[in-house]
């Protein structure tokens, strides 16, 4: 759903679907990736290509997905397996069209990331039946809680496609350390909050006496329900830390979560280095 590369296997498994049942078509799908494999491994290696090599290899995505259209009736059109393999090549569009822009339109990347995430997740749904989506609480909220990284979120766009259908789950802490970025760039347990201003959501959750409970904010009424549809500070955890970054948003949390889940007391998750993930 999260589209930071195309994995080879993407591609791979385009041209076997083809290859069963066009060779001749099969070699040109390889001909058209022959550009884009190298370059789709991640966002700096695609976002560091001149303009009009980026043009050239979204144009080139573009082409993988109109084959395969124009195709279709030789292709088995209308089987589950070919709904994958166009699956498989709407990712490979939304990477390269998405990350055209960066880093260079970091906001129209950032939008163009959630529409991707959104489109994922729908088409998920319509073909496998209902999806839980996990994703950080700024992607999945009703409302757009950072709107100074993101314009729109993908969350907003599926609460405006299912309604009541689409329940967002956020999640809510009241102290601990957690991994993030520093203002050096570097990852790891950098990250540290204790819910100190009684105004805030994280610090009335932090009032009760469980270590970890969950919220149907749905089902409040009168004062609770008034209190949480006023704008109260959330913390924001958002990815980086630094002086220009907020680590509050003001939201109405009624509005933008359905369910509240509270964990009290949170340590960062331990990181292994490159040697032991090869292991």
């Amino acid at each position: 759903m999260d589209i930071q590369t195309v994995n080879k296997n993407v591609y791979n498994d385009i041209i076997e679907y083809v290859k069963k049942h066009d060779a001749k078509l099969a070699a040109r799908f390889e001909k058209i990736m022959e550009g884009l494999i190298p370059v789709s491994t991640d966002l700096e290696t695609f976002g560091g290509l001149k303009k009009e090599n980026k043009e050239r290899y979204v144009s080139d995505a573009k082409q993988i997905s109109a084959l395969l259209e124009q195709n279709k009736s030789k292709l088995n059109g209308e089987s589950r397996e070919f709904a994958w393999i166009q699956q498989n090549a709407r990712i490979i569009e939304q990477f390269t069209t998405m990350t055209a822009s960066y880093p260079d339109d970091l906001r129209d990347f950032y939008l163009k990331h959630d529409i991707a995430m959104y489109e994922n997740a729908k088409w998920t749904e319509e073909h496998l039946g209902k999806t839980i989506v996990w994703g950080h609480n700024g992607h999945v909220s009703k409302t757009n809680m950072i709107p100074f990284v993101y314009p729109k979120v993908a969350g907003q766009h599926l609460a405006e496609h299912y309604g009541k259908r689409y329940v967002s789950i956020g999640t809510s802490v009241f102290e601990g350390r957690y991994n993030v970025y520093n203002s050096n760039h570097e990852y790891g347990p950098h990250g540290t909050i204790k819910s100190d201003d009684p105004n805030s959501y994280n610090y009335t959750f932090g009032q009760v006496k469980y270590d970890q409970f969950f919220v149907d904010l749905r089902k409040a009424s009168g004062v609770t329900k008034a209190w949480l549809n006023k704008q109260h500070p959330i913390f924001a955890g958002i990815t980086t830390i630094g002086p220009d970054i907020p680590t509050t948003v003001d939201v109405s949390l009624g509005k933008t979560f359905d369910i509240m889940v509270q964990i009290q007391k949170v340590n960062p998750s331990q990181l292994k280095d490159e040697h032991e993930k090869e292991r």
